[in-house]
């Protein structure tokens, strides 16, 4: 008589209890979700909400916690990333966690509600998407030389929600989609004086120690491309090539003259602290042979006295 299988003995086993076990997000704008070890063995947890329309959080003693969860790209990280790499990362929520053998992990999926600011600037390919849950676990390995092993699975659970909930989403969705697209076409057209000027290599322009040469100036050409956008919006849709590359020389013209004039102002500073110093060296040298002067001028009168 074989008895019952113990947990990992199947490596295709998924170890994790998820309640509940279909994510159907409710009406009322909130799913709480519970992952529960009922096993022996502390298990590795590596979660990754794929969504453009929920957001997820952690629930702390029933309140919504951001300590665990996070992005999985930093937007400043990417902010002004050239050839703007940022720009086609997929931005995802994400924690990992270890869970201990009979503990139970509470968290919570949401309708997102904010869908300007920074996230207008991100990509997402999934509108309602899915949640990923990898589990690992490492076991001790009884073969000479060997200390252990690692189990590995993972499951994803597709995301669903309220069909009149999610009219919103998918119109905020599109719009985003447009906006990306018209972002794109505006980067894409590109002005000959893009180019960083071999003055930017100037310390004036580097204002971190980290801060590779030309960062700034690509940066001022993607704050051009970004008032473009903003500034015309659905417009550009009816704009030629020609026309948008007009509107981005204005700007460029803005940019360099700008960038001449804190160069020449920088220029300007460093000659003038230059000649401070030169004209402070001077002034001590003289100052220096006066005290010696009056120095000698006094043990000469010592000299007379004592004859």
């Amino acid at each position: 008589m074989t008895g019952a299988k113990k947990p990992f003995s199947d490596p295709f086993r998924y170890p994790l209890i998820i309640t509940p076990d279909k994510l159907v997000i409710p009406s009322s704008g909130h799913l709480d979700v519970q992952m529960k070890n009922p096993t022996h063995k502390p298990i590795n947890i590596y979660c990754k909400l794929v969504s453009y329309g929920f957001n997820m959080w952690h629930l702390k003693d029933g309140k919504e916690d951001d300590e665990i969860i996070h992005s999985e790209y930093n937007y400043e990280d990417y902010k002004y990333s050239w050839p703007l790499e940022y720009a086609d990362k997929e931005m995802n929520k994400m924690f990992s966690y270890e869970l201990r053998p009979g503990e139970v992990f509470y968290f919570r999926i949401k309708y997102e509600d904010q869908f300007d600011g920074e996230k207008e600037k991100l990509y997402f390919s999934e509108l309602e998407g899915y949640l990923l849950i990898k589990c690992e676990v490492n076991i001790p390995f009884k073969a000479p030389g060997e200390t252990e092993f690692q189990l590995t699975a993972k499951k994803v659970f597709p995301l669903t929600a309220d069909p009149e909930k999610l009219k919103i989403i998918k119109e905020n969705f599109a719009e985003h989609q447009k906006k990306r697209k018209r972002m794109a076409r505006v980067r894409k057209i590109e002005l000959k004086e893009d180019e960083p000027p071999s003055h930017y290599e100037c310390e004036c322009h580097l204002e971190t120690d980290n801060r590779e040469h030309g960062d700034l100036f690509r940066e001022e050409i993607e704050g051009r491309n970004r008032k473009v956008f903003e500034k015309y919006g659905s417009k550009i849709d009816s704009f030629t090539d020609e026309e948008i590359k007009k509107l981005k020389e204005g700007y460029t013209e803005e940019v360099r003259k700008e960038v001449e004039r804190k160069h020449i102002s920088y220029t300007y500073m460093s000659l003038k602290k230059t000649r401070q110093k030169s004209e402070k060296g001077k002034t001590e040298v003289v100052e220096d042979k006066k005290e010696s002067v009056r120095k000698e001028a006094k043990e000469e009168k010592k000299e007379e006295k004592k004859k």
